[in-house]
């Protein structure tokens, strides 16, 4: 049956576009932290904790960079954040054809080397995160 494979892809066109509306709402810097509206998002608990960035620090605000078109500045503030911002945006053009099509994707999905795809995606996270460590440490240098 073909509807509930659309029903799946119209859920995430709808996830996708939200994340991607969001990093056109937020302000990319505001501090050392990103704003949307008069809404200040709080630090890091990590950060604050450990004194190092967690994998996921500046997301939001790579994500609001490259929203604004400065991609090289998201790639050297969080490299995984500008990444996942791309690949959020190039899905987009890609899950409309696929709603439009008459045939179920399902058989050519399970065909994909989901296993290589979720270890290159994992090995892109820790080394975003290795590199905003270093650059964290090399800024403030050792404590």
């Amino acid at each position: 049956m073909l509807w509930p494979e659309k029903t799946v892809i119209l859920c995430l066109l709808a996830l996708t576009l939200y994340w991607l509306s969001l990093s056109f709402a937020f302000t990319p810097v505001h501090g050392n932290r990103a704003v949307i509206g008069p809404v200040v998002l709080p630090p890091c608990g990590f950060k604050v904790s450990t004194g190092l960035p967690c994998p996921t620090c500046y997301m939001t605000r790579s994500f609001t960079l490259v929203a604004r078109g400065r991609i090289l500045a998201a790639l050297a503030l969080q490299p995984m954040g500008a990444i996942l911002w791309l690949v959020l945006a190039l899905s987009v053009p890609v899950l409309l054809v696929a709603l439009a099509l008459p045939r179920p994707l399902g058989p050519l999905v399970e065909r994909w080397p989901w296993k290589s795809i979720l270890l290159v995606f994992f090995l892109l996270i820790l080394a975003s995160w290795g590199y905003t460590i270093a650059r964290d440490l090399g800024a403030s240098g050792p404590r």
